[in-house]
């Protein structure tokens, strides 16, 4: 297979085309200090053949041969969380997403249940998360939980230890005062410097009696509920929050209590490329945003000084540093997400390239939470043809099905791309 690389003062465009099918696949324009090293970023070896300029301040098109790279460690690598930790994350995920994830809800609370889980578990990670997407989907998920419980009952499938049960409640009659001292205790393991960003401060500010008793419900009420540790249940918050997608500020502050209790960096990588099939990659591709943001500022303690931007993405974050980033924080997840955004773009039997990236900024204009990914595909609508026109068109069609406030934030990205792309 041989391929053309287009650079543009440090700006790659790579375009390859199949010996055997004959069509060009784009990629999209990555600043990398060499087109090789493009090429290696976009899981290629490459040997060059000819060029026509190596000035990188001119245009150039260098040819090159490609050969598909060795598959990365990170997709052969033993897996980094045991079955029973990924299935309860899962479930999380899909608790939260209500009659949406119900069609993998019981398979995966079968699995969670053979991988040696327990009943218990299951059912407090549920409680738990009514504190994140409310109480009617930890409801309805329980009670459909009971009903796989009833079903192994029935068919004898039973795991030893699989119904135990630890009796008891949380500490919940010594009283208001003691119970919110216990909160903020369970708060200091979970996170020991917040939340003290300004939207926690705000609230606290305005709404003290709310906020006072929705931390002692979350954190005394339910988290020291017996029946499942503390460390299950940070994981299965961030893949709730992760699932929803919308609320970046508290998927940080849940990444920080992930990571404070246990789990590493690479773990929730590799839990957020699990959960691609069932979240989606826009979802995944923002929550390894955020990941890789919690990494760096525990790296160098910037937390205190940066909470008020906590949720919101650095001001120098760009399209390429998005790609780079989620390619540090999650490996494999990249790979699932380049195959399904940029290089499966080719015409197919019932699309033109034209016709799938109309498709796709549909779908992220429609869900609204995936910034990054949004611009990338406007870009790449400009890099198809599609004109400035085109899509604002399709914002309008857009609107009238997912609402002017979504509609309004994909204008924006809009101008923020053709103004970006208009510079000198």
């Amino acid at each position: 297979m041989k391929a053309l690389l287009t650079c543009e003062r440090n700006k790659y465009q790579c375009q390859s085309k199949s010996a055997t099918h004959g069509h060009i696949k784009a990629r999209p324009l990555l600043t990398m200090a060499s087109p090789l090293a493009v090429i290696g970023f976009l899981g290629w070896s490459a040997t060059v053949c000819d060029a026509q300029s190596l000035n990188q301040s001119e245009p150039a098109t260098i040819t090159v041969e490609l050969a598909q790279a060795p598959v990365p460690a990170a997709q052969t690598a033993p897996h980094l969380i045991e079955d029973k930790d990924r299935e309860l994350a899962i479930i999380a995920g899909l608790v939260v997403m209500g009659e949406k994830g119900r069609g993998d809800f019981v398979s995966h609370v079968n699995d969670a249940l053979d991988s040696g889980a327990r009943r218990q578990e299951i059912v407090e990670l549920m409680a738990t998360l009514s504190q994140c997407s409310g109480s009617p989907t930890a409801v309805n998920a329980i009670a459909a939980a009971t009903k796989v419980f009833d079903a192994r009952d029935a068919s004898g499938k039973l795991h030893p230890g699989e119904a135990d049960f630890i009796p008891g409640d949380a500490p919940v009659s010594e009283g208001n005062d003691a119970r919110f001292i216990n909160a903020q205790k369970t708060i200091q393991k979970v996170y020991p410097a917040g939340p003290n960003d300004d939207t926690y401060s705000r609230v606290r500010r305005i709404a003290p009696d709310f906020t006072r008793n929705f931390l002692t419900f979350f954190y005394n009420d339910l988290f020291l509920h017996p029946g499942l540790d503390l460390k299950t249940r940070e994981l299965g918050i961030f893949a709730s929050l992760a699932s929803m997608g919308n609320v970046p500020l508290q998927l940080r502050w849940h990444t920080y209590g992930a990571l404070n209790n246990g789990w590493t960096s690479e773990q929730l990588g590799e839990l957020i490329h699990d959960l691609e099939p069932y979240i989606g990659y826009a979802n995944a591709f923002q929550a390894a945003l955020i990941v890789h943001d919690v990494v760096e500022e525990r790296s160098h303690e910037t937390l205190g000084s940066s909470a008020q931007q906590i949720g919101a993405p650095p001001e120098s974050s760009t399209v390429d540093h998005a790609i780079l980033v989620v390619h540090q924080a999650s490996p494999r997840l990249i790979s699932a997400i380049d195959q399904h955004a940029f290089t499966d773009l080719a015409p197919g039997k019932y699309f033109d390239q034209k016709e799938r990236t109309l498709l796709s900024l549909s779908a992220l204009i429609t869900q609204g939470t995936a910034n990054d990914l949004l611009r990338i595909e406007i870009r790449n609508a400009l890099d198809s043809g599609l004109t400035e026109s085109d899509i604002r068109e399709l914002i309008k069609v857009v609107s009238k099905v997912a609402g002017g406030a979504v509609s309004s934030q994909a204008e924006a990205m809009v101008t923020a791309v053709v103004s970006e792309r208009n510079k000198p």
